[in-house]
């Protein structure tokens, strides 16, 4: 077995001696396997007795007739055998198509337990470095004074927006306030010039329909004024109305919310006390989880069906590539299935990879082993390459390098000759 690779399929794993569930399911695969040797020898065995019985009842046994008298208890009755054979093989045939779709279902199953078991003991496979109590200890202390300290400016923070909130809303009705006050005041100025006016003697009657004209204009946008004034206050007493309603379902909201945490407090305690160690369990899966992707440079891992795998590596800041995994069954193939894979980056050298594996691995983990740890290192190398590349051509006059086709063009000032090199693999 190479290095980094997971042990066959049907030897037991144990990690950290937690064996029932994986245990359990190795002895179900183990049956399933059983039950697939021998279903082809069953079937044929089937046919065979099929074909006798009915070659054998087939012919009249009497002279009487075709029928043979069945012992029921204490009861006899003649049997139809032809109508009754006729019958059988519809329900025998019936019956065989539900076990196949039986056994398909239960072969599908077998298939997805198996990949997920090699995920989980492949994210299992190295030990955790645990902590010792100081040092835990000191980070539990350091991580409830900056959750203190992060509350209280949480809060500081909400007051202070309530208060800004409060008021820029005054500000803003001050505003509004204040411009038709100051509007009303200045028609009521105009207003009263005109009473003025009009008291005056008439000296000229056009400059008299002038100042009435006027006067109808000023009046018009008065009453306008007024209607506007009507609807800022009815706007601002249903905003008053919606501002109370909100008030009251905040405090609802607080007073479920409150309810919510004390559950979920409750809860936990009773979690705790139930499996003291299934907090910690999970915190350090995490853990692990994370340790693993940054060491394998694994960016994400998808799971669009049951039968594919999508693996994002991530090489630098600036370099990443996707790796998509296909498992197709394949009853020809010794080992069930049709491993395939697709990379979007042109520079893997995909198919050659998919040739070692399948020539040198027969099981599917060592082939998925194989891919999921070549992939990535032909990639870091072709990184590497092109690097390499693009420093000697930044650094003589005349060379480019296309890293998308691999090639390498030179021109000669003295013969004005153009060189190709591709790069190949």
């Amino acid at each position: 077995m190479l290095a980094g690779e997971l042990p066959p399929f049907d030897q037991d794993f144990h990690p950290n001696n937690n064996t029932g569930e994986i245990n359990n399911g190795t002895l179900c695969v183990d049956e399933i396997r059983k039950c697939a040797q021998k279903w082809s020898a069953t079937e044929f065995n089937f046919q065979q007795s099929r074909s006798k019985f009915l070659s054998r009842y087939d012919e009249p046994l009497s002279s009487a007739g075709r029928g043979v008298l069945f012992p029921d208890d204490d009861n006899a009755m003649d049997v139809d055998l032809p109508s009754l054979l006729r019958a059988q093989p519809r329900v025998l045939e019936s019956e065989l198509k539900f076990h196949k779709e039986l056994f398909s279902k239960l072969k599908w199953n077998h298939l997805e337990l198996d990949t997920k078991r090699n995920f989980v003991e492949k994210l299992l496979k190295m030990p955790p470095e645990l902590a010792d109590e100081q040092t835990a200890d000191l980070m539990d202390s350091i991580t409830e004074e900056a959750k203190k300290g992060l509350k209280e400016t949480k809060a500081k923070t909400q007051a202070s927006q309530q208060e800004v909130a409060g008021l820029v809303e005054k500000v803003h009705e001050a505003s509004r306030v204040q411009n038709v006050l100051t509007e009303a005041d200045r028609y009521t100025q105009l207003e009263a010039s005109l009473k003025q006016q009009r008291a005056a003697p008439l000296t000229d009657s056009e400059a008299v329909l002038l100042e009435r004209a006027k006067l109808e204009e000023q009046r018009n946008k008065l009453a306008e004024l007024e209607r506007e004034i009507a609807n800022y206050k009815t706007m601002l007493s249903s905003k008053q109305t919606v501002r109370s309603e909100l008030e009251q379902e905040i405090e609802q909201l607080s007073a479920k919310k409150e309810e919510v945490e004390a559950n979920a407090e409750e809860t936990c305690k009773q979690a705790k006390m139930t499996d003291p160690k299934a907090e910690e369990l999970g915190r350090w899966y995490q853990a692990q989880t994370a340790v693993l992707k940054q060491i394998q440079g694994i960016k994400e891992i998808r799971h669009p069906s049951t039968t594919e795998i999508q693996i994002v590596y991530q090489l630098d800041r600036n370099n990443e590539f996707c790796l998509d995994l296909v498992l197709r069954p394949q009853s020809q193939n010794a080992v069930g299935h049709d491993l395939s894979a697709t990379c979007n980056d042109r520079r893997c050298p995909l198919p050659r990879i998919l040739s070692t594996a399948r020539t040198y691995f027969d099981k599917l983990d060592d082939q998925v082993s194989y891919v999921v740890s070549s992939v990535p290192a032909w990639m870091r190398l072709a990184l590497q390459r092109d690097r390499e590349v693009d420093e000697l051509a930044n650094k003589y006059d005349g060379i480019l390098y296309d890293p998308e086709r691999g090639e390498l063009t030179m021109c000669c000032e003295g013969s004005g000759r153009t060189l190709v090199l591709v790069l190949g693999e």
